[in-house]
């Protein structure tokens, strides 16, 4: 048995859509011309052209009913004066087609007086005429309707020649009151409207005032044209609100912002290019009044915002890489101090050592020595620290170089030019991310068909007092169109990898430091960045060099690290010293009311009680040994720990450190007690 194919729809869909076919039908009929835009007189045309087209068919029955009254060729021209009058509704002449049957019923009504004796029907006439004039016309149309129709009724019917006749007082009272409850009904009617057109304006003020508290600015378009606009709302879009007033919506406003109204649209987000070509984010809010074809926009600018959400983001990763660097150089410092600590130590008995072995020593020294070198960039680089800082600009540029060296690749031939110690007041991890960034940009900027890019970075000290540090690339250079816009926020080349922000937070941090970022030139031969930034006030400080005698100053430590192999490694070092080895706080805290020793090494970061920790209890109990302590770490540390550090202003021994280092550390500290003594040692131990 076949089986039957199913209808491509029921018959009840079928005779929905045949009738929304004729439905659609029947409004093209009825339209109004285009010309007209006022709603009221659209609705009013319509009704004239609808009552037309479904009168015409019952025309020429109005001869069977009153064929002793109305002769064919009167119902003939009644006809076609209706289809005349359905054309003319619907021309641009629309406003004498609605006047045409209301003037007709006056001049039908002169017909019948002037040829039929005069009856109640002929007051009924006009009444029907005054009731048309009541749905299609305003009211000021209605009440001159009313007073031509009186005249109409009066003068003819004391001229008619039928004026033997009684006259037809009551019928014409009737339609009098009629009239005027006709007349009254529209006047209620009116004042219901302008009510609620008062009340919806109401609200709308409310609405736009609620709206203007939370949002820059607020327009209102009509048949999308703009015909109302805020200051704020204009020069958002970098325009005059006078300039917008009757502009098309398209015109103004970005494409996401002109789409049909979605269900339950909430809070939306949209860009656009501003005239500078830097990137603009806004947040609008839109509403229809499908009552008055109006549209509500509210705007607001939320750019700042954007671009502190993308520098907060970017600065958590940041941070977070930090964190975890920081926490691997410390895991690294450790072990990496021990390996230099022997290697220290062979070196100091290299007599004993076989001429065959002496070379692969110096080879391991050597890579042990790179190994500590980068530790010490990736902790310059990952400080917390906004602080600024006396540095030495080459140091800080051969450092940041280093780590760029990986990402850098070896399709570069970079050339150092690097002036005679420039020593600038800026925060070290700060201004390692300016140069690395520019760096990073520099190697990315090859030209394709170019196999190597040649950079050259210069350090020099100007002569208006400002340390210059240039970075010039031969890569494909920054166009024309682009040049003044590329340190604006988000305004990046790099479509996929790129945020936007590199040069954008290189300016904040430079503003922030009173310096200064410029490109300087940029062409199909390369580009040229120069930063500028304030040299240090301080007079730069002349390096001390590590001599000491061994057998000058020998002085009694206190060692606390939890490290047992730190703790038999630097307690070797530290030898003639006579040193007190510990693993914990608790148990230096023991030692320390029981013995006096002339200083405390002791490691910043410690499981339970912490370096920080022994220094608030001396604070508190032993304050003549605040001056003693000295600090050692692997470098693994916050913010809060680089601010105690600031705040004690002593020394930090960061790992891994030589030997030479940390006696010269010793060396100079027990010089500065012993030109300071203890009076007793009554006078250390202030504890209960």
């Amino acid at each position: 048995m076949k089986r039957r194919k199913p209808m491509p729809f029921t018959s009840s869909d079928a005779s929905h859509s045949k009738n929304d076919t004729v439905l659609n039908y029947f409004r093209r009929l009825i339209e109004p011309h285009p010309s007209l835009k006022d709603p009221i007189r659209r609705r009013v045309v319509s009704m004239v052209a609808a009552f037309h087209l479904l009168t015409a068919p019952i025309a020429p029955t109005l001869h069977l009913t009153f064929d002793e009254f109305l002769q064919p060729s009167m119902v003939l021209l009644i006809f076609l004066i209706g289809l005349f009058d359905y054309g003319l509704v619907r021309s641009k002449w629309f406003f004498i087609g609605i006047w045409t049957p209301i003037v007709m019923i006056a001049v039908i009504f002169i017909y019948f007086v002037n040829t039929f004796p005069p009856t109640e029907h002929h007051a009924f006439i006009l009444l029907v005429g005054f009731l048309l004039a009541g749905v299609l016309l305003s009211l000021r149309e209605m009440l001159a309707v009313a007073i031509m129709y009186c005249i109409v009724f009066l003068s003819t019917m004391m001229l008619s020649s039928s004026s033997q006749q009684p006259f037809p007082i009551g019928a014409l009272a009737l339609c009098c009151i009629i009239s005027g409850l006709v007349f009254m009904l529209r006047i209620h009617r009116t004042w219901v409207e302008e009510l609620r057109k008062k009340e919806i304006q109401e609200h709308l003020d409310r609405q736009v005032s609620l709206l203007s508290l939370a949002f820059d600015g607020i327009a209102i378009t009509q048949n999308d044209s703009f015909i109302k606009v805020t200051q704020g709302f204009a020069s958002l879009f970098e325009k005059d609100h006078f300039d917008i007033i009757n502009k098309k919506v398209q015109d103004i406003l970005p494409h996401k912002m002109l789409g049909p109204l979605t269900e339950h649209e909430k809070l939306q987000t949209t860009t656009f290019l501003a005239s500078d070509g830097a990137l603009r984010f806004i947040q609008f809010v839109r509403e229809e009044r499908p009552a008055n074809k109006e549209w509500i926009y509210a705007v607001r600018d939320i750019t700042k915002q954007q671009l502190q959400r993308a520098e907060l983001q970017l600065t958590d990763r940041m941070i977070s890489a930090g964190v975890v660097a920081a926490g691997v150089a410390h895991e690294v410092n450790t072990p990496l101090m021990v390996i230099m600590a022997e290697m220290n130590f062979l070196n100091r008995h290299s007599n004993e050592i076989l001429p065959s072995l002496q070379k692969r020593l110096d080879h391991i020294e050597s890579s042990v020595d790179r190994i500590a070198g980068i530790m010490d960039d990736l902790k310059r680089f990952t400080r917390p620290n906004e602080c600024k800082t006396t540095l030495d600009v080459n140091n800080l540029v051969e450092s940041t170089l280093r780590l760029a060296q990986h990402s850098i690749g070896p399709r570069c031939n970079i050339k150092l030019e690097l002036g005679v110690s420039p020593q600038a007041a800026i925060s070290e991890g700060k201004l390692s991310q300016v140069v690395l960034n520019l760096l990073l940009n520099a190697a990315q900027s090859r030209k394709p068909s170019s196999e190597f890019c040649q950079l050259l970075i210069k350090t020099t000290q100007s002569t208006a007092e400002r340390v210059i540090i240039d970075i010039i690339d031969d890569g494909i250079g920054i166009p024309l169109d682009n040049q003044n816009i590329i340190f604006e926020p988000f305004f990046t080349t790099k479509k996929k990898e790129g945020t936007g922000l590199g040069l954008s937070i290189c300016q904040r941090i430079l503003s922030a430091h009173h310096g200064h970022i410029a490109l300087i030139s940029s062409s199909e031969k390369g580009s040229h960045f120069q930063v500028s930034i304030p040299p240090s006030t301080k007079q730069e400080q002349i390096k001390e060099k590590l001599i000491w005698s061994e057998t000058t100053v020998r002085g009694n430590i206190l060692l606390i690290d939890d490290n047992p192999a730190i703790l038999e490694l630097l307690s070797e070092m530290l030898e003639p010293h006579v040193v007190t080895p510990c693993s914990s706080v608790e148990e230096g805290i023991l030692i320390l009311q029981s013995s006096h020793p002339d200083l405390i090494l002791c490691d910043l970061v410690l499981p339970g009680d912490d370096g920080t920790k022994l220094y608030d209890y001396i604070a508190q109990h032993m304050i003549m040994y605040k001056q003693r302590l000295i600090f050692i770490t692997g470098g693994a540390v916050d913010s809060s720990t680089q601010d105690f550090i600031q705040e004690i202003n002593r020394p930090v021994l960061f790992k891994p450190f030589q030997r030479e280092k940390l006696l010269f550390t010793i060396h100079q500290e027990l010089e500065r007690i012993n030109a300071q003594p203890l009076e007793t040692a009554e006078a250390i131990s202030l504890s209960s």
